[in-house]
């Protein structure tokens, strides 16, 4: 059972916008230090590393641009591109939530 569910909230997540062909290493060059097993990249290359064993909820989030130092760097960024992403998924979901009288959020 999800949080959610547990504490009884009025709304459920929608899962996030899906997009074809990412590579999954693309933001690889922008950590120049080991990421903890388990860590998650998020679409826009943000890795939300687990947390400590008294916080497992907790993630550290760590940011690729921290290091960028020009414009040029910025320019070559792989920020993802929306037009290509589907969202076809989310009006099911959003139809089963809205059935169970719960608020959706995405």
């Amino acid at each position: 059972m999800d949080y959610a569910q547990f504490f009884e909230f009025p709304m459920r997540g929608v899962g996030d916008l899906a997009f074809k062909g990412e590579k999954k290493n693309k933001f690889d060059k922008y950590y120049k230090y080991d990421l903890k097993p388990g860590t998650h990249i998020d679409v826009f290359g943000v890795a939300h590393e687990p947390g400590s064993e008294s916080a497992k909820h907790m993630t550290r989030m760590r940011h690729p641009l921290i290091g960028i130092e020009s414009l040029e760097e910025l320019k070559e960024y792989p920020f993802p591109d929306f037009s290509q992403a589907d969202g076809s998924f989310q009006k099911v979901q959003v139809e089963e939530i809205h059935a169970k009288g719960l608020a959706a959020i995405g």
